[in-house]
Parts: structure tokens; C-alpha cells; sequence
């Protein structure tokens, strides 16, 4: 009943100046989520398909990763696994796929390739001779 009282004071509100409001700091600290993979997790396993093959005659070697790892993650992991000097790390996302069996519906999961170029002269053995 507060509210319909008219024999209440009303409450003195401060008004405040253009030169308050720029003295006092602004106190909205965003902490962010750091989300860290070791680099055990990041890499999945290497991605062996003819086109893999022709780029790794090239020096680009293809790996399934991590759908959250980052090219600084990628490009450390793959440097402390196979001791090599990475150049270069280029990302791409590869949608799921609907598929059908029947009258089944469902989805082909989605996954995260990296494609990293290594310096010359480097060269890592992903398949044994």
C-alpha cells in the first residue's frame, strides 16, 4: 500500500552531472569462458584420401581435429607430435550430411579438417612404406 499513500514524502532523488557520470569508472567486467585442449586433444587422427596424398607431396598434410581446437592449437600440437616447423594452418568446417536407410532418416555427423603446411624440406610419415 505504499504506493497509493499520498501523505508519503517523496523520495529526493540526486541528480547527477555530465561530469559525475564521466568520473566514475564504468565496473562491467566480462570474464570470458578460456577453454584450453591440451594437445593430446586436438588432434583427431590424419585424413588419408587420394586428395591428402597428392598435397602431402606438396607439403600440406591433412588432419581431422577438434571442432573447438583454434590454428595456434593445431598449429602447436602437430609441431610437438611429429617434431616438425609448421608454416601455415587453413581450417574447414564440413557439414553433417542427412542420409536415409529406408524410411530411417538421420544425420552423417559433421566434422573440423586443418590443413597444415609445413617449412621445406619437412616431411611427416602418416602412412608406413
Amino acid at each position: 500500500m505504499v504506493a497509493l499513500n499520498p501523505f508519503r514524502k517523496k523520495e529526493e532523488t540526486k541528480k547527477t552531472t555530465k561530469a559525475e557520470l564521466i568520473e566514475e569508472p564504468v565496473k562491467e567486467e566480462r570474464k570470458q569462458a578460456v577453454v584450453r585442449f591440451s594437445s593430446l586433444g586436438v588432434l583427431e587422427r590424419p585424413h588419408v584420401t587420394e586428395k591428402a596424398g597428392s598435397l602431402a607431396e606438396r607439403g600440406v598434410y591433412v588432419f581431422k581435429v577438434s571442432p573447438r581446437a583454434a590454428k595456434g592449437q593445431v598449429k602447436e600440437a602437430v609441431e610437438k607430435t611429429y617434431g616438425v616447423k609448421v608454416v601455415g594452418v587453413r581450417m574447414i568446417k564440413i557439414p553433417g550430411k542427412s542420409i536415409r536407410l529406408g524410411k530411417t532418416k538421420g544425420v552423417k555427423k559433421g566434422y573440423r579438417k586443418a590443413l597444415v603446411q609445413l617449412a621445406k624440406g619437412q616431411e611427416i610419415e602418416i602412412m608406413p612404406r
